[in-house]
C-alpha cells in the first residue's frame, strides 16, 4: 500500500511545478499584497541664480 502511495506522489509532483513566469507572477502578487497604498512626499528646491 505504501508503494502505491509513493508512486502516486512521485508522479503527481511534476504536475504541481510552476513555470518561471508563474513564479514571478505569484511573487509580484505577494509583494503587492491585498491592496496597494503608498504615501509619497516630494520636495522641490529651486536654486536662485543668474539666468543662463
Amino acid at each position: 500500500m505504501r508503494a502505491i502511495a509513493a508512486l502516486l506522489l512521485l508522479f503527481s509532483l511534476p504536475s504541481l511545478a510552476l513555470s518561471p513566469s508563474e513564479i514571478v507572477t505569484k511573487s509580484d502578487q505577494s509583494m503587492r499584497g491585498d491592496s496597494s497604498y503608498t504615501e509619497l512626499t516630494m520636495r522641490i528646491i529651486r536654486l536662485i541664480g543668474p539666468e543662463p
